[in-house]
């Protein structure tokens, strides 16, 4: 299929500009650029050669019909500058750089949004990390400080800063690398991390092997599970904490405060703390929308069940495949 090209040069006060249009078929694209001083011939020969690859043209408009006929630049000038005169009438070019510009703005307003998202999660994860730093402080002066009490506020700050963690990794596009798992590996060094937890709040925990091997990325599997057990242990003042398996899923459960049915099918939603974050007040509203996303990637299904005043079932489900593919091993 022929291409056809073409340069057209000329003042737009208070730089000189070039149109570069290209068409192939019934497609049509056009990049604007910006020479500044009147360039020469080889001036804009030696731009194109040299800056080919990254000129950014507009979206691809469809046309129907392309002019054979030739004329002349200065004929191709004056049309210009009259239609650039002319209010809501515009050239295909500037149909198509108005297309690419009005990309570019949507794109801007994306990341603009991602932006303040971003800033309004630090901000508060920052709000949030002081409460352990400081109870950690008070503890410390009062002299003979319970160890177990250090410990409870030494995890959360830890989990303050794997949550931020996950979300940067998450939001960056971090690999995930799947691989054969023992799950019941996997458990026991979540459980070993927040025994101290289980000890100072005297909460028995029932954990049966599951005798399970699952196709997983160990990290990130982690992370997941070690977030509904730090949910099962914060919402959970009497009864116990068990984790099991029900066929290929991961149970955790617990005896805890359970959740509104109102709150529940938004969960998973960002930001969002219910209920029982309003009331607990140390909620980011990010864990579970992590644990959602990480889950998604690496092809499990994590789902909850609950019941106020009764407990909360968290089941994350391995199936057996097929699993989604990955650029560097993961997805």
């Amino acid at each position: 299929m022929i291409t056809y090209c073409t340069l057209t040069v000329f003042f737009e006060g208070p730089f000189w500009v070039g149109v570069y249009e290209r068409e192939e078929g019934e497609r049509y694209e056009a990049c604007k650029i910006t020479f500044g001083a009147e360039p020469r011939d080889y001036e804009v020969w030696d731009f194109l050669l040299r800056s080919w690859e990254d000129l950014e043209f507009s979206p691809t408009v469809d046309i129907r019909e392309r002019e054979e006929r030739r004329r002349s630049p200065k004929r191709v000038q004056r049309e210009i500058r009259d239609k650039l005169r002319e209010p809501g009438v515009g050239t295909r070019a500037q149909q198509a750089l108005k297309l690419q510009r009005e990309q570019g703005r949507l794109e801007r307003r994306a990341a603009g949004r991602e932006r303040r998202e971003a800033e309004d999660y630090y901000t508060l994860w920052a709000h949030q990390i002081k409460t352990p730093i400081a109870a950690l402080r008070l503890l410390l002066q009062s002299g003979g400080a319970d160890s177990g009490a250090l410990t409870a506020e030494v995890l959360r700050i830890e989990g303050y800063v794997e949550m931020a963690l996950g979300y940067v990794r998450l939001e960056g596009g971090s690999d995930f690398v799947l691989r054969s798992c023992d799950l019941d590996e996997v458990v026991r060094g979540c459980l070993r991390k927040y025994a101290p937890l289980f000890i100072l709040k005297k909460l028995p925990l029932d954990f049966r092997e599951t005798g399970l091997t699952v196709l997983s990325d160990e990290k990130w599997l982690a992370f997941v599970i070690e977030q509904l057990l730090a949910n099962a242990l914060k919402y959970t003042r009497a009864g116990h904490v068990a984790v099991y398996a029900e066929g290929r899923a991961l149970i955790v459960e617990d005896t805890g405060i359970g959740i509104a049915p109102e709150d529940l099918p938004r969960v998973f939603e960002r930001g969002f703390t219910g209920y029982n974050g309003r009331e607990d007040k140390k909620s980011t509203g990010l864990g579970l929308y992590l644990c959602s996303r990480v889950c998604h990637r690496l092809g499990h299904r994590l789902t909850l069940v609950s019941e106020p005043a009764r407990g909360t079932r968290a089941r994350l489900f391995f199936p057996t495949g097929p699993y989604p593919e990955a650029p560097g091993g993961g997805q």
